[in-house]
């Protein structure tokens, strides 16, 4: 699999603020971000997409088939609506970006529905073909790909694009989002516990609530005598154990083995635990308490072996929510619901994703509609 180069935090908002500089003279300042971001987001979406494409590949020995399925995917792109598709437009550029994204957002309606906002992108007078073209350009230069740029780093570039926005318009950074510092500041004073139900009556970006989400996670515990993960990625010896294990357990003395075998202390009695693809965006575990509607969501591969970033907590909930309702016996499949196998196998091994869960629970269509607005706990 290509590689890219890891783009660093200075490089990258060097990159995102000469992108907006190419607007001066056709766009007001304080309308750069209706144009800025959108196309930010839809190359990001793409170059990830890519990034899942390739890994696919790599562990299927070249099955496009298998590649291409929707649940090697976050967020699905048609072919016809990817970036490089935009970026070989040579007229009506505002058209072509305009159809792709909205074909996008109709192709992830539970996740990117609106998310692209509303702008004029067919206005020719504002935004000639030749700033359009000149604007991907500067965008395809860099790979925003995971391994290249990271969800939190990419979220500090965000944050420094609004303040930049702000001033260069004469407002305040504080009129569109709360710095995070005072929203972890925010927190620790509210001492969330499990079990309790936390609500943001301005939430705007969840920042508020994925910094809760964060606190809570941060209470699991990992034992001392357990090896801990050392990259993002995690250790290579356990990821190539895993790969290569034929037994329907992992490997003795792995972080894995440890979730597995309830070695590490989640903050509540636990029913039901999945194993999720190592190697994607959602958690390598998602256990669940039934009865008391609690959801926890692992990075077995993330820093110290215990916790999921609050970024990607945002992006996977939603998905690990519908995981954990149509694996019940006799389950309901959720309208609009179609990427989950009950079969599969987890990581290429011979583990089965549904490592462990009750005899009696709950019918998969009455704890959906009883969890589906608690993405949040």
């Amino acid at each position: 699999m290509k590689k890219f180069k890891h783009i660093s935090q200075s490089e990258l908002e060097s990159y995102l603020w000469s992108a907006a500089t190419l607007l001066r003279g056709y766009i007001d300042a304080g309308d750069y971000k209706q144009f800025i971001f959108p196309l930010l987001f839809y190359k990001r979406l793409c170059d990830v997409y890519d990034e899942e494409l390739a890994v696919a590949l790599e562990e299927s020995g070249g099955d496009q088939e298998y590649a291409a399925l929707p649940e090697q995917h976050r967020f699905q792109i048609p072919e016809d609506t990817h970036w490089k598709a935009t970026r070989a437009k040579v007229k009506n550029v505002g058209k072509a970006i305009q159809d792709a994204l909205r074909t996008i957002e109709t192709a992830n309606p539970d996740t990117l529905h609106g998310v692209f906002g509303d702008a004029q992108w067919t206005n020719k007078d504002r935004l000639p073909d030749h700033m359009l073209r000149e604007l991907i350009e500067h965008f395809s230069s860099q790979t925003l790909s995971l391994s290249s740029c990271p969800e939190d780093e990419l979220g500090v570039g965000y944050e420094f694009l609004i303040k930049k926005f702000a001033d260069d318009s004469g407002h305040t950074a504080a009129e569109f989002y709360t710095n995070r510092t005072v929203v972890h500041l925010m927190t620790e004073m509210l001492e969330p516990k499990p079990g309790e139900s936390i609500y943001d009556p301005t939430c705007g970006s969840a920042g508020m609530l994925l910094s809760a989400e964060q606190t809570l996670l941060n209470l699991i515990k990992c034992p001392k005598d357990v090896p801990r993960c050392k990259t993002e990625q995690g250790s290579k010896e356990e990821i190539a154990a895993v790969r290569q294990s034929k037994a329907t357990t992992f490997p003795d003395g792995s972080i894995f083995r440890a979730i597995a075998d309830r070695f590490i202390g989640f903050p509540f009695a636990d029913d039901l635990l999945i194993c999720d693809d190592l190697g994607t965006e959602c958690a390598d575990f998602v256990t669940a308490n039934f009865e008391r509607h609690q959801l926890a969501l692992i990075h077995a591969k993330a820093g110290h072996g215990k916790k999921i970033s609050a970024s990607a907590f945002h992006d996977v909930v939603a998905q690990a929510m519908k995981n954990l309702v149509y694996l019940t016996r006799n389950s309901e499949v959720p309208d609009g619901v179609s990427s989950w196998s009950r079969k599969a196998k987890w990581n290429n091994t011979s583990i089965p994703r549904l490592y462990r869960f009750p005899e009696n629970v709950p019918c998969s269509q009455r704890l959906w509609k009883r969890n589906k607005v608690r993405h949040h706990r």
